[in-house]
């Protein structure tokens, strides 16, 4: 019998498994099954003085999605003093107008699992230029759109997207189909020219072809971003040239009489005060430097992905949004299920019946399991759209899971008869696992970049692979040598 161990010297020796059980906790909490920690949305405002702010009520009614948002927006009439709760504090608000207090809202993303268009469908668009008649060599136009358009989706993240180029005649199209977007975020996203300009007192300061580098946005808790940019050098001196060329302002102290206007598709976005300090900055000193803006994460992230991506070459137009429809989605995933739940009753069998112990059973069926949520947790953090093909990929890994459990396993039994101590058995086999999982990540890099198909089931693959080698296999490895260690004769 094994002696009995103190809390202190528990926790000290495994670690491993409070460690694996945390992980557990926290991604069974993102994936959110069923829905039993709440959908984790809030209706953010994105405009005016409240911009970044969280929706929370009208008149005493949750405000929790977009549906409520717009319902209560519906019984408000013109002149109403409506009372409403944002970022917790109860506000007085006069509606101008019918069903309107003149804010734009979206929803932040919602807790759990997000899939793909071929799982949930989404919205396909048709693109075109908005005078086709005016555009020379359509053929290598479109195609700079499509760069263009590719960038800006790519560059706000992980999001399921399919860009087909499509020719009617002497006619140029792109067909765009994203999975989980809006109507007012493909417009957004897709129709912006992208031409920006900083002006001085209507002088050019720079535009967005001589930025050379944007950063991460900062967004502050009560709205506004900061995005830093890197300019060229030319830009830089221009900056320079103007700035000192203005007076110290009488209005505001502590800043220059004239402010920079930030215009995208000439359009004013923003307008900032220019601190004294500014001035005797030398062009070296401007080449870094940072935009302002009204709003929330997503304008932040809106703005980032048009100044990284470019303006478009031309004028386009969308000639057709419809719902992308994934009628056999549900059938696919409860199939999956069921492929799945079948799959860890043949390996609990077959592992029975080759190792005649329970203990073993539930070892391997537990490292399995473990494993599966993690990768499912890991995907919900990062908000990544699982796919047909990702989905394939988690039964391919329970398959190469199966493998690593049974040749550790295997190792440490196999002691009984070699003599060898545990440790030396588990090194030899983690240098068989640690091999084969890294050949086969070199083997999925070449995948894991561009839309192909197999994007989703590589990176899915790759993240399996990881967690199972440096999470869930060596914790196996620990219990099950704690196992066999205990069994043995003293």
């Amino acid at each position: 019998m094994p002696a009995k161990l103190s809390l202190e010297n528990l926790i000290r020796k495994e670690w491993r498994a409070i460690f694996v059980f945390i992980l557990l906790l926290a991604s069974i909490y993102l994936i959110n099954p069923l829905g039993v920690f709440g959908s984790g949305q809030k209706v953010i405002i994105t405009n005016g003085q409240y911009a970044g702010q969280t929706f929370e009520a009208i008149f005493s009614q949750p405000i929790k999605t977009i549906d409520d948002y717009y319902f209560a927006m519906n019984q408000i009439k013109q002149g109403d003093s409506v009372i409403c709760v944002i970022d917790g504090q109860k506000k007085i608000i006069l509606a101008m107008e019918n069903n309107s207090l003149g804010f734009n809202v979206s929803i932040t993303p919602s807790r759990g699992l997000k899939y793909g268009l071929d799982i949930v469908g989404g919205t396909t668009v048709i693109i075109g230029f908005e005078s086709p008649e005016t555009v020379s060599n359509a053929s290598e136009m479109i195609d700079r759109v499509y760069g263009v358009l590719n960038r800006r989706i790519n560059s706000v993240g992980l999001t399921d997207m399919q860009i087909v180029k499509l020719k009617e005649e002497n006619n140029y199209f792109l067909q765009i189909s994203m999975a989980g977007t809006t109507r007012e975020d493909l417009e957004q996203m897709l129709l912006r020219q992208g031409q920006f300009e900083a002006k001085i007192d209507n002088k050019t300061v720079f535009t967005g072809d001589q930025i050379s580098k944007v950063g991460y946005p900062t967004v502050a808790q009560k709205g506004g971003y900061q995005l830093p940019l890197t300019i060229t050098p030319g830009a830089a001196e221009n900056y320079a040239r103007i700035l000192k060329t203005l007076d110290y302002s009488t209005e505001y102290k502590g800043y220059l009489n004239k402010k920079i206007v930030l215009l995208l598709d000439k359009e004013n976005v923003s307008e900032l005060l220019i601190a004294n300090e500014l001035k005797r900055s030398s062009a070296d000193e401007l080449i870094t430097t940072s935009i302002k803006g009204s709003g929330g994460k997503k304008d932040a992230d809106r703005m980032k992905a048009l100044l990284e991506s470019g303006s478009l070459p031309v004028q386009i137009k969308i000639y057709s949004m419809q719902p992308y429809s994934a009628k056999m989605g549900n059938v696919f995933l409860n199939e999956f299920l069921i492929a799945l739940v079948s799959a860890f009753i043949g390996i609990a069998v077959l592992i029975f019946i080759r190792f005649k112990k329970i203990i073993d059973t539930l070892l391997v069926i537990g490292a399995l399991v473990s494993e599966l949520i993690i990768i499912l947790g890991i995907a919900a953090l990062i908000h990544w759209n699982l796919d047909i093909a990702s989905i394939i990929a988690l039964i391919a890994i329970v398959g190469s899971g199966v493998d690593n459990l049974i040749v550790i396993l295997s190792e440490v039994r196999s002691g009984e008869q070699t003599g060898k101590t545990i440790h030396v058995r588990i090194e030899r086999a983690f240098f068989v696992i640690y091999g084969s999982a890294f050949t086969t990540i070199a083997s999925l890099l070449l995948f894991t970049t561009g839309v192909s198909f197999l994007k989703g089931f590589a990176i899915t693959t790759i993240i399996g692979i990881l967690v199972g080698v440096f999470i869930t296999r060596p914790l196996f490895a620990h219990l099950i040598s704690e196992v066999y260690t205990n069994r043995a004769p003293k």
